[in-house]
């Protein structure tokens, strides 16, 4: 039998598997077959058959430690938020934590993910939350550290610190609290990663501190020596 024709039942006997699938296995198996035809295809492959033999296809990291050293490029639409909360951001001192400055590595295994809800508070608006960051004593991460792992993750995918954190700890997004952000049309937000799961990668961007916050918006921070 020649390869042509190999290929050819293996295809007609996966697509007769496929299309007894609910959409939501679909999705799934898509993503996966994205992954297997791009440029880290033997990866995945080789991550896939370990799976299918029940083996763990993600050895852990031995360190996780990170270089902090970046600086966090803003665009040309954002700047530090100067002032207090309520004025229009535009002067005095810059709403950031200096302390990240300090930081040359971070042990992303002693980082503390804070929802800062009391009790059995189920939201918080941003504005509160950030007040109850600056009400303690620990090192808000900010913009230098989102960089960091960013720039990890762009770098080492799947063995990368944020997939670390994912499939250990279940993180799905971190708030940098540390710096604070003022949009060209006023308002306040704060960088920070998240888990696309339409693209199933990591990305960045803004929140808006006016919106609520629950016990899946966590902080970044690192208690301070």
């Amino acid at each position: 039998m020649s390869d042509r024709i190999k290929r050819h039942d293996v295809l007609g006997r996966t697509v007769e598997k496929l299309v007894a699938l609910p959409v939501t296995f679909l999705v799934v198996i898509c993503d996966l077959l994205e992954k297997i035809a791009g440029p880290q295809r033997q990866e995945w492959f080789e991550a896939l058959k370990l799976f299918l033999r029940k083996e763990n296809p993600w050895s852990e990291r031995e360190s996780l430690n990170l270089v902090c050293n970046k600086i966090f490029c803003i665009h040309e639409d954002w700047r530090i938020w100067k002032g207090p909360a309520n004025g229009d951001g535009l002067e005095g001192e810059e709403d950031r934590d200096p302390r990240e400055d300090t930081l040359f590595v971070i042990d992303w295994g002693k980082v503390l993910f804070q929802t800062h809800l009391h009790g059995k508070e189920a939201l918080i608006y941003g504005e509160e939350k950030l007040k109850r960051a600056k009400a303690g004593n620990d090192i808000r991460l900010g913009g230098r550290a989102l960089i960091s792992l960013w720039e990890d993750y762009k770098a080492r995918g799947t063995d990368s610190i944020l997939v670390n954190l994912h499939r250990t700890k279940g993180i799905r997004r971190i708030y940098f609290l540390g710096l604070v952000l003022r949009h060209q049309d006023g308002t306040r937000h704060v960088p920070y990663l998240y888990f696309d799961t339409a693209r199933f990668e990591w990305t960045w961007g803004y929140c808006w501190l006016g919106g609520g916050w629950s016990v899946y918006d966590p902080s970044a921070s690192l208690e301070s020596s």
